[in-house]
């Protein structure tokens, strides 16, 4: 009997060891397993799971729609539109963060009498149709006739370049300034509009002489 009592108690802590061995396998894999969901949601809050569709046109030689990766950069859209051997590729940043539905259009360089290489339906390449499309990425103004078909880059261009900009003065410039720094970079040129002073009318004279990149 007594023999019997003992193997009985051996048998039991070893069914009972057991089973504390799988439950503590399967809180493990649950553990692993709700840690891999949580960080596959974090991707997803980030937007880095995300794809983006960016229109490249101008001076490459495989214009169209590209999808590419949230967080690509121009230089991505460069490589995959190959830009041609007439593209400028020194007056834009190749290192400006692309965003969905944006249209980049490379310029053309220049011929010695200040006209664009290349031309597009009447338009000159290095620039956007209106409509919500962001103009060509300039880094900053390019020359011209005077301050005529200059470019200026309202996230990177200080007040005296902000200054050129039609119906611009020291103050309005100075409260362009203020809202990038308070507010972040601009994501089109539309939203130029948001600082007081610059309305509808004001806008629609600045507009062709603005960029964003």
């Amino acid at each position: 009997m007594i023999g019997m009592t003992i193997q009985g108690t051996r048998l039991y802590n070893k069914a009972d060891s057991e089973g504390t061995k799988k439950a503590f396998t399967e809180s493990k894999v649950t553990i692993e397993g709700k840690g891999a969901l949580t960080e596959r949601d974090g991707m997803k809050e980030k937007g880095l799971d995300k794809e983006i569709r960016v229109h490249v046109s101008g001076a490459v030689n495989k214009p169209g729609v590209y999808q590419m990766p949230a967080g690509s950069r121009v230089d991505d859209a460069l490589r995959l539109a190959e830009a041609g051997p007439n593209a400028d590729l020194e007056s834009i940043n190749r290192a400006a963060l692309l965003t969905d539905g944006r249209q980049l259009v490379v310029p053309a360089i220049r011929s010695e009498n200040g006209s664009n290489e290349s031309m597009k339906n009447g338009q000159a390449v290095g620039t956007t149709t209106s409509g919500g499309t962001s103009r060509a990425f300039s880094k900053g103004s390019s020359s011209g006739n005077g301050n005529a078909g200059a470019i200026i880059n309202i996230n990177s261009a200080d007040a005296s370049e902000m200054d050129k900009l039609p119906g611009v003065g020291p103050a309005l410039a100075q409260r362009i300034l203020q809202y990038r720094e308070t507010k972040g970079p601009f994501q089109r040129v539309e939203d130029i509009q948001n600082v007081p002073g610059i309305g509808p009318k004001k806008y629609n004279d600045m507009k062709d002489m603005l960029s964003v990149y």
